[in-house]
């Protein structure tokens, strides 16, 4: 059986056409970034609702007017009747859209903020020995480390749909020297790759089982036609 291919691709939404997001966006949408106290916060998030859109049709052969999107009791997005898994997050002016036939998928991306309770969070957040990796490193390999637990941890609530009901420090990843991570748990089959989109970023997908190939595209903008 042939690898599953995982679209990957990160935008930068404060690039985009204000114009073309704003009349591509639904009722309900424009509702919501009305909503917003930021105007910048608005336009992102009408630009990452235009990008997902748009390039959801561009991989099921669609209009981007004709591409619904329902979403679930825990927000997490699908397409009603149609076996194609997406997910979508964002950090700043970066969207992160990942797409995959078939296949369960989660994502997660994050600015690397330099906090300087890392350590005290991931005690909080992670599994004991996840905290332990991440208290055995300095500097920037410890932002690293926490980025890449977080952000693994994040896409996989995202692809089993259960959103932050289920406490981080209950599931572990393990990686090996590729950067390949695989869920510790033995009655699940999940697999993470991790890397980083932008300078500042970190970035993590994770997605049922192994048999997957990640294509990616990093910040780009979309033809807005």
């Amino acid at each position: 059986m042939a690898a599953t291919i995982i679209e990957a691709h990160c935008i930068n939404t404060d690039l985009a056409d204000r114009a073309a997001d704003f009349a591509m966006a639904m009722p309900e949408e424009r509702v919501r970034a009305s909503q917003f106290r930021s105007d910048a916060d608005a336009r992102r998030f009408l630009a990452r609702r235009a990008a997902t859109r748009r390039l959801l049709a561009l991989h099921l052969g669609r209009a981007a007017r004709d591409v619904a999107v329902a979403y679930g009791p825990f927000g997490r997005p699908y397409l009603p009747g149609s076996t194609v898994h997406f997910s979508v997050s964002h950090a700043g002016p970066l969207a992160l859209v990942v797409i995959a036939d078939g296949l369960a998928v989660g994502c997660d991306i994050e600015q690397t903020v330099p906090h300087r309770d890392l350590l005290a969070i991931a005690e909080g957040c992670f599994t004991v020995a996840e905290a332990a990796r991440v208290g055995a490193l300095e500097g920037n390999e410890r932002i690293a480390c926490f980025y890449d637990c977080w952000t693994r941890k994040e896409a996989y609530l995202k692809a089993v749909g259960v959103g932050m009901s289920l406490p981080m420090n209950s599931f572990e990843f393990v990686t090996d020297a590729s950067g390949t991570g695989r869920l510790t748990d033995g009655g699940a089959d999940w697999s993470s790759v991790s890397w980083m989109p932008a300078p500042g970023y970190r970035a993590a997908i994770v997605a049922a089982g192994e048999r997957w190939m990640l294509d990616r595209t990093d910040t780009h903008v979309l033809d807005q036609s």
